[in-house]
């Protein structure tokens, strides 16, 4: 899942890190600065998250264009860097109250990705 030759790890650590930064700490921010449930735990900043949600939704049209030629992100098998954004991506789409049937190719992905048997335990 982490990879075996160098090459290998730092392309895994890529997309591990290109997830986190660009997909999913948007969306975060996104609805930590906007749900009203949220704000007894944040200082929040409306415009910050409505334009940090706007960021997200890019990059969800992005990551939907990119995983259309792949059946896994950072590379040729199943990582950990899948295991972070289909997580991610069924937790922080819907928090968002985004619906993901409307990106196809991250449906698929995380339709084919979590139905491996290492997912379902």
């Amino acid at each position: 899942m982490f990879g075996e030759s160098p090459i290998e790890i730092a392309s895994i650590e890529m997309w591990y890190s290109r997830v986190s930064f660009e997909l999913m700490m948007p969306l975060m921010h996104g609805f930590r600065h906007t749900h009203p449930h949220m704000s007894v735990m944040e200082n929040q900043n409306e415009e910050y998250g409505l334009a940090q949600r706007k960021l997200g939704i890019k990059e969800l049209e992005n990551y939907d264009t990119i995983i259309q030629s792949r059946d896994f992100i950072a590379g040729d098998r199943f990582t950990y860097a899948d295991l972070q954004m289909v997580t991610s991506l069924q937790f922080l789409v819907r928090l968002n109250k985004l619906d993901i049937e409307d990106y196809g190719n991250l449906n698929e992905y995380i339709i084919q990705v979590s139905s491996r048997p290492s997912f379902l335990i």
